[in-house]
């Protein structure tokens, strides 16, 4: 072979291996900014797409892989607009993070990762508790077995035996709930009818919303997480009502004999008394600055609950364990599922929402909704 020739397929030889190595770069650079790319787009379908709940989360990991596969031939056919993509994501993020207002940043993305993968991993079923009635209003709350059958007019129960009867304290066997931690009873129509206008009346919320926000503007940590976490600005607001309250808190006794239901505007001179006033003035403050809360009352004993959507649960759940309360290594999130809702448990055993009950199993339950 003549050294012309050699020269030559040398070159070839070598330009070659420079194109393989460019090609190279250029795939992991790809590959890299599909990975990008997928990430918030897999985001914002899992959020959109229903939840089959498969087994071991399997409908989240193909979801991961095909959104990936998709965008890594798009990039690959298309790099330029998957570049420009990018570039327009990664400005859209910073501008969120460093303007003034409610703008989703950098800070919002993370957050929502976290959230996402948590999810993978947690159960809204963990830590329920089930609460049974017909109707929210304590006047028309029944528990039926499954013999029972129901007037119309809601005010008698008809048993098998052609029994009559003004009230029922029946209940469910709790295995017939599979979720479910605990099973409530119902109380009595004439009980819940006294103890439901007494604890409203006790509930003067407009009278301590002043209080209310006094609370919020002192607490930095939660103020700063609140207008970052805009979209869940109330309940993170409540959490720092939630945990004023609870540090502020004195257990003192009704007087002997009488069952007292001390006003909000009064217990909030002192921050004392029994289970029911700590109900009463946390719900109280909770619902003037716009949050939705309601009372449990259970065989004398009372605790309020916080409303949650059923589908920001995840995130609901991130903010208590990783956000709000990262110190406390917080585990289950004692909660009732009431269809699209989550009514969380802030009963009076720690500084935030869902808490564990007192009374791990309580009976002669009615609901107060303000």
């Amino acid at each position: 072979m003549r050294r012309s020739d050699t020269d030559e397929l040398a070159t070839y030889n070598d330009q070659e291996n420079d194109d393989s190595d460019d090609n190279n770069i250029f795939d992991t650079i790809i590959k890299y900014v599909s990975i990008l790319v997928t990430l918030p787009l897999f985001l914002l379908l899992s959020k959109i797409l229903p939840d089959p709940d498969w087994v071991i989360n399997l409908d989240r990991i193909l979801l991961f892989l095909s959104t990936f596969v998709v965008v890594y031939f798009v990039a690959i056919s298309h790099w330029f607009l998957t570049f420009v993509g990018l570039i327009a994501g990664i400005a859209f993020l910073s501008y969120g993070s460093f303007a003034s207002g409610d703008h989703y940043g950098w800070g919002n993305a993370v957050f929502d990762y976290a959230s996402l993968i948590k999810s993978l991993y947690n159960d809204d079923k963990e830590g329920v508790y089930v609460l049974v009635e017909i109707n929210e209003e304590p006047s028309e709350i029944y528990i039926l077995t499954k013999s029972d059958e129901i007037d119309s007019d809601l005010n008698t129960i008809d048993r098998n035996n052609d029994k009559k009867e003004d009230k029922t304290i029946e209940s469910k066997d709790s295995s017939d709930f599979t979720d479910g931690n605990y099973c409530l009873d119902i109380v009595d129509k004439k009980n819940s009818n006294y103890y439901s206008i007494k604890i409203k009346e006790a509930c003067d919320y407009l009278e301590v919303r002043d209080f209310a926000l006094k609370i919020i503007n002192e607490n930095d940590k939660f103020k700063e997480k609140a207008d970052l976490h805009y979209k869940y600005r109330t309940f993170i607001q409540s959490c720092a009502i939630c945990k004023f309250v609870n540090e502020k808190w004195q257990e003192v006794s009704d007087p002997q004999g009488e069952e007292y239901f001390a006003k909000a505007s009064e217990t909030i001179q002192h921050f004392q008394g029994d289970n029911d006033d700590y109900a009463i003035v946390l719900a109280s403050l909770i619902k003037a600055i716009g949050g939705e809360a309601r009372i449990i009352w259970s065989n004398g004993y009372a605790y309020p609950e916080i409303k949650i959507d059923r589908t920001s649960w995840n995130d609901v759940s991130c903010l208590i364990k990783s956000v709000l309360y990262e110190e406390l290594g917080i585990d289950l999130l004692y909660h009732n599922i009431s269809g699209d809702d989550i009514w969380l448990s802030m009963d009076n055993t720690g500084p935030y929402p869902g808490t564990e009950l007192v009374n791990e199993n309580p009976k002669d339950v009615f609901i107060i909704a303000l």
